[in-house]
């Protein structure tokens, strides 16, 4: 499996490139975007549970924050997912928090949680995706059993640079092991996921030359050296949800748009994902300039948040773009 080290070792070799590309001005990098036929899918997340035993800060969801801690049933999980099937989305991420498998909530194990949820997109005909960690090989592989034998698992680094990672995390003992997070990725190729997301949280890390060279090089060991053919890149920012101080890590919208453009110029073949997190104005102008993209949409942070009438207070993150499907449809297809 991959490491760090050789990670590090790889992404030097792209550093002055991305440096290169980065100093140049926006409308400069996106003419060298290459031109290619367009295409768009729409996902909407299903929050399985905000239950969590890990203490980023960053996050709404960390055990000290006052969120309502909620866990949908399978019936529960099959609303959401109709909910979303009948607003026309391509596909459901199945989200978590990190808690232990025996959690002290009693909500089940985290395995037991995503599985309920993942059979109910599953049965709705949506195409699943797990976004949660962490998880044994034999767990992905039941997990993958529960989305019908198809689908994609994501997952996020949040920073790639070691000591940026653990000093948000500070040994927490569901992600304070940076390189057990990065192999989780190859953990679910060897379960038998064929499809895969990776990432980081743009602004964690002030060396942002540096998570995007990191980034690309995973990218580009996935496809070449694991025969990935599907990777989606995603690079959300932070944005504040309950008991969140999001100042310290705010990006430009121009450094965002770069980093957005650089992953279309050194990773042509990728599926860039645009959440809702990002403002309906940028994302107009950044959608027609991409390839391959997958659009969040009608989205809710909190578990029951379609159909339960649950508070979007008690969010994951704030959501600036709430257009629907349809709106995004006429628009962009």
């Amino acid at each position: 499996m991959l490491t760090l080290l050789e990670l590090r070792n790889q992404a030097a070799q792209l550093l002055l490139e991305v440096q290169k590309l980065l100093s140049m001005k926006v409308n400069e990098l996106a003419a060298l975007i290459p031109k290619r036929k367009l295409e768009r899918q729409y996902f909407a997340p299903i929050y399985a549970s905000n239950v969590c035993g890990a203490s980023c800060p960053y996050c709404a969801f960390h055990k000290g924050s006052g969120v309502r801690r909620i866990t949908l049933t399978f019936e529960q999980a099959l609303q959401e997912a109709l909910f979303l099937k009948g607003k026309g989305c391509d596909s459901a991420y199945c989200l978590t928090g990190s808690f232990p498998e025996k959690d002290i909530a009693k909500v089940g194990s985290m395995t037991e949680v995503n599985a309920r949820v993942l059979r109910a997109i599953h049965q709705v005909g949506l195409f699943p995706v797990l976004e949660s960690s962490p998880f044994s090989r034999d767990n992905l592989a039941a997990l993958l059993e529960s989305a019908g034998g198809r689908g994609r698992y994501v997952l996020f680094m949040e920073a790639y640079n070691q000591d940026v990672y653990r000093a948000l995390h500070d040994n927490d003992p569901y992600k304070g092991n940076p390189e057990k997070r990065l192999q989780q990725v190859e953990l679910a190729l060897e379960a038998g996921w064929q499809e895969v997301g990776i990432g980081f949280l743009i602004g964690l890390n002030p060396n942002i030359t540096e998570e995007v060279t990191s980034l690309v090089a995973h990218y580009r060991y996935l496809r070449e050296e694991r025969g990935v053919h599907t990777v989606t890149l995603s690079v959300p920012r932070v944005n504040p949800g309950t008991g969140v101080e999001a100042t310290q890590w705010t990006i430009p919208d121009e450094m965002f748009t770069k980093v957005v453009f650089v992953l279309q110029i050194l990773c042509p073949d990728a599926w860039i994902v645009l959440t809702g997190r990002e403002s309906a104005a940028l994302r107009d102008r950044l959608i027609p300039l991409i390839n391959q993209c997958i659009i969040g949409v009608c989205g809710s942070t909190v578990p029951g948040g379609y159909t339960l009438g649950n508070d979007a207070q008690d969010g994951q993150f704030a959501l600036l773009d709430r257009r629907s499907i349809k709106e995004l449809r006429y628009k962009y297809n």
